[in-house]
């Protein structure tokens, strides 16, 4: 394969050095310092390799691009939807500022959580925040400092214990408050509870399953309400954070999404991986000639 200095011929009586009859064949020193077109150049040898990992980039790019472009503008469609479904009332008008407003809040979002799975056009299911079924559907984060004052009564004349402590609460929508720091409080209670409040968020998980673009698609959406926090104060926010997933015999995945470009680029992956190997064994040869140059072996 490799042309290689004081190689013999023995069938020749001249001895004539193996070179001369193979000098089309690719050198040592060629293999290493070349370049594939060069190589395709000097010796016509088809770049397989390269020519394999192009394609694999290209086309998982394209498959990529594809899948994206079919989910993402129904995932900012349906997070626009969300945003106008989920939030309260204090979203869209006046701010949430008393306690009042805050419980009103938790209470419209449990009882929209609740309808929605009902009364969406598309299919949607409301999980379970552990993945048992019958357990609770969401989550209830509440951060705030760790104060010891025991009323708001001239709270300034008291040293402030800034100390952030973050606790989880799983609730049922029907009754988001069960069991949480606003269980069943007096509104002075209740106040106190707000005043050392540093963080409200509300969580809970989607199992959605539409059609898009003639495909049947299945994503898990997270969603979170912000209704209180450094970055929100009495405004209240929602982000989302979607990935595909699987439910019953619908699957969702890249394959069911392009199959054409998947199989193209399972067969091209298969490819590589043997050519890779080849070059493995190849180079392993060069390494060799070389080594039995350098100490003079045979």
């Amino acid at each position: 394969m490799f042309q290689r200095d004081g190689d013999y011929d023995s069938d020749d009586s001249t001895k004539r050095r193996s070179c001369t009859r193979c000098k089309d064949e690719e050198t040592v020193q060629d293999h290493l310092v070349l370049d594939p077109l060069q190589k395709w150049r000097k010796y016509k040898k088809v770049p397989w390799k390269f020519f394999v990992q192009v394609s694999l980039l290209v086309l998982t790019t394209a498959q990529v691009v594809a899948v994206v472009n079919r989910d993402a503008s129904y995932i900012r469609s349906r997070t626009i939807t969300f945003e106008e479904y989920f939030l309260p009332a204090g979203a869209t008008g006046p701010d949430l500022t008393t306690v009042d407003d805050y419980m009103a809040a938790l209470q419209d979002i449990g009882a929209r959580v609740q309808e929605f799975p009902e009364t969406s056009v598309d299919y949607y299911e409301l999980l379970p925040v552990n993945g048992t079924s019958g357990a609770p559907t969401l989550l209830l984060t509440v951060t705030r400092y760790n104060d010891s004052i025991s009323s708001l009564v001239h709270p300034e004349s008291v040293k402030f214990d800034s100390t952030e402590i973050t606790s989880n609460f799983w609730v049922f929508p029907s009754n988001i408050t069960s069991g949480t720091p606003f269980d069943a409080k007096s509104q002075a209670e209740l106040q106190r509870e707000f005043f050392l409040m540093s963080s409200l968020k509300v969580s809970f998980r989607l199992k959605g399953v539409p059609v898009v673009d003639g495909e049947r698609s299945c994503l898990l959406w997270d969603v979170s309400i912000q209704l209180y926090g450094d970055t929100t104060f009495f405004t209240p926010t929602l982000t989302t954070n979607t990935m595909p997933c699987s439910v019953g015999e619908w699957v969702t995945n890249v394959v069911s999404a392009v199959g054409g470009l998947s199989v193209s680029v399972f067969i091209l992956a298969i490819v590589n991986v043997f050519l890779v190997f080849k070059a493995i064994a190849v180079n392993m040869k060069v390494w060799h000639l070389i080594f039995c140059r350098v100490f003079g072996l045979h």
